[in-house]
């Protein structure tokens, strides 16, 4: 997946789909939707892109404009959703759900929409990081994780814990899915804000490796541990506030956090 920051204001953007070869990859791209009208809709659809993931934070358009702090982007997110869909590129929305939203009537609203569509959604769980780093009070339940799986019988709408392929991996950081920054920074998912190591100074497979031996992600986890579990991030997370990140993983974690102690 491409994603940023806002991928579509790349200018190197069609060179680098052509570097990650859609001959042999499956290409998503991230976007806001602000720069997705027709002409580009069908532009990246001739360069090899697959998938889009729009960003749709709220049905409403003054919350979402607010949310983005630009005003006429849910206008364009809708128009980005009717582009994607007549240039032939699959495409999902994604929106963040906090403990305040979960159960509200928008959010239902907004999966009717996505339904009328004839697309799914992605829901991330708030995490408090970035502009709602110390945000805690936005944090779901369990609770409200299984409310939102419920909701898969009659929604297409799913999560990063949803079984796919087969396989339930539960938090798929490391396993499935690692961030790599520009500077090649590898970490676990985009909220973990520690580095588990640089593939520009050693080999993908060392740090995976290294990724794998900490509990918290070569271990089965049925959960989102930066989205609910306040132990986790009080431990984990928390200590990261106010330095550069990412962090390196062995200021973060510790023997105790290893399978293997060596």
């Amino acid at each position: 997946m491409i994603t940023g920051g806002e991928p579509l204001v790349f200018k190197d953007f069609d060179q680098l789909v052509e570097a990650i070869d859609p001959q042999k990859f499956y290409i998503t791209s991230d976007t806001n939707g602000w720069l997705l009208d027709a002409e580009r809709a069908k532009h990246l659809k001739s360069i090899g892109v697959d998938k889009i993931q729009l960003s749709l934070d709220s049905l409403d358009a003054e919350e979402h404009d607010a949310f983005r702090n630009a005003p006429g982007s849910h206008a364009r997110a809708i128009r980005a959703i009717d582009a994607a869909l007549d240039a032939g590129l699959n495409i999902i929305l994604s929106t963040v759900v906090t403990h305040q939203r979960v159960r509200s009537e928008e959010f239902i609203e907004y999966l009717e929409f996505a339904k009328s569509k004839g697309v799914g959604t992605f829901v991330t769980y708030a995490k408090p990081v970035g502009a709602w780093e110390g945000n805690f009070d936005a944090l779901v339940t369990k609770d409200d994780m299984k409310y939102v799986a419920d909701l898969a019988d009659k929604y297409n709408v799913f999560t990063h814990l949803t079984p796919s392929y087969g396989l339930d991996l539960g938090c798929i950081a490391v396993k499935r899915m690692i961030s790599i920054t520009q500077y090649g920074d590898v970490m676990p998912c985009p909220y973990m804000q520690t580095s588990i190591g640089n593939f520009f100074e050693e080999p993908l497979k060392d740090i995976i490796d290294r990724g794998m031996n900490i509990k918290w992600f070569g271990k089965h986890i049925d959960t989102c541990l930066i989205a609910e579990s306040r132990p986790f991030i009080d431990k984990y997370l928390v200590p990261t506030y106010g330095k550069k990140l990412p962090v390196k993983w062995d200021e973060i974690y510790g023997p105790e956090d290893m399978i293997k102690k060596n």
